[in-house]
């Protein structure tokens, strides 16, 4: 069974004009278990990807679900850690048609996921800018003592010892080590993805707790959530209003509403702001232009009269006024080109002010307005100044 997907609903639903993003909601299961013992809550027989999918929270969103299935047998041997993770990159890498995937893992799902994106990001593959969220439930990223004892000497299968505590376990520091420096460089480049968020059991499971919150990610975006819950039953949620359901999917919406609200909007702003400096560039070099042509003007005019044999004498002031007006016309254009794009990113700055429904997210579009108007300002007159600048050489080949 490895590596197969179990599709488990699809939503297409009628889109808002600015919701046309397709989105994937990618659920993984633990050690022991597959996906639909490890989703579905035994006493209302609810299955979380399709409760996901069904969400009224998440109607307005095109939402596919699916769950990425392995073999984690506790009578087989099995592919260790590592090759279960490379098959889940495999399998990520055809998943290029959504814009934005949220992966929702338990236990050694999530292990399998943090291995295999940060395997993705060191090879600079594509779909990793497609992940927008992991979402990790009970994730043994420093392994399990209580797990490795209880099964390592009972079970043929690897997993077991792949999940040693990290103290002694040099595959999973090395992971750690991995996603501190992916985490570093995230931050330091002010990229916003993907965000990490995990949560932990606080209820005993055959006398332990499994995976007490010491040994889970450590570089998560917000203090991890308690779940007063064991480990077996943490990813199954009873309804829609179930903690941990309400968890991930108020997170999904909160990115949602930015990427479709603000961060693309910004790239688009910044494209324009861009298409603007290169205006302005255009502007320097009618200056330079226009400075080589009054040098040239000005030899021709002063050697005139060796050209009296060949040419009227009145041409080269005629030659002289094609040249300014010439100038001045490429000049004037580029000026207004510029004032022209100014104006559609102006018109574009003040459509982003509509649709805000939180204080911060508001905020935030009002600094980036501030700035935007006081580039473009910066720019536009600069832009001016170079107008009059070409004035005024025009005026001394008189």
């Amino acid at each position: 069974m490895l590596g197969m997907v179990q599709i488990n609903c699809f939503v297409n639903i009628v889109q808002a004009e600015d919701k046309s993003r397709n989105i994937l909601i990618l659920f993984v299961h633990g050690l022991g278990s597959n996906a639909t013992k490890a989703f579905t809550n035994t006493k209302t027989g609810t299955f979380w990807p399709m409760l996901m999918a069904k969400d009224v929270e998440l109607e307005h969103l095109n939402i596919s679900t699916a769950t990425f299935i392995y073999n984690s047998s506790l009578l087989k041997k099995g592919l260790n850690i590592e090759e279960i993770a490379n098959h889940f990159s495999n399998y990520l890498k055809l998943k290029n048609q959504f814009d934005d995937i949220y992966i929702v893992s338990h236990s050694l799902g999530g292990l399998l996921t943090l291995i295999s994106l940060g395997n993705l990001k060191e090879e600079n593959m594509d779909i990793y800018s497609h992940i927008r969220a992991i979402f990790l439930s009970g994730v043994p990223f420093r392994g399990s003592d209580y797990v490795q004892k209880q099964w390592v000497k009972i079970s043929p299968n690897v997993h077991f010892k792949d999940i040693g505590i990290i103290d002694h376990n040099k595959y999973l520091q090395a992971q750690e080590y991995k996603w501190r420096r992916i985490i570093k460089e995230r931050d330091n480049n002010n990229n916003q993805f993907p965000r990490i968020y995990a949560a932990y059991e606080t209820r005993k499971q055959w006398f332990r707790i499994a995976v007490p919150r010491v040994l889970i990610f450590p570089f998560v975006d917000e203090n991890p959530l308690a779940l007063e819950q064991n480990h077996k039953q943490m990813a199954k949620p009873r309804d829609s209003n179930d903690q941990l359901h309400q968890w991930v999917r108020d997170r999904i919406k909160q990115i949602d509403f930015e990427i479709s609200h603000f961060s693309i909007d910004t790239s688009k702003t910044e494209n324009a702001l861009i298409i603007l400096e290169n205006f302005e560039n255009e502007i320097d070099w009618n200056i330079r232009m226009s400075s080589n042509i009054h040098t040239n003007a000005l030899i021709f005019k002063g050697n005139n009269s060796s050209f009296i044999g060949l040419f009227k004498y009145d041409y080269a002031p005629k030659a002289l006024d094609q040249i300014k007006r010439k100038a001045m016309r490429d000049g004037i254009m580029a000026v207004q080109s510029s004032m022209e794009s100014a104006n559609t990113i102006i018109n574009h700055i003040n459509g982003m002010a509509k649709n805000y429904e939180n204080l911060e997210a508001y905020e935030n579009f009002m600094s980036l307005k501030k700035l935007s108007y006081e580039k473009l300002f910066e720019i536009n007159e600069d832009v001016w100044k170079n107008l009059q600048y070409l004035k005024i050489h025009m005026k001394q080949t008189k």
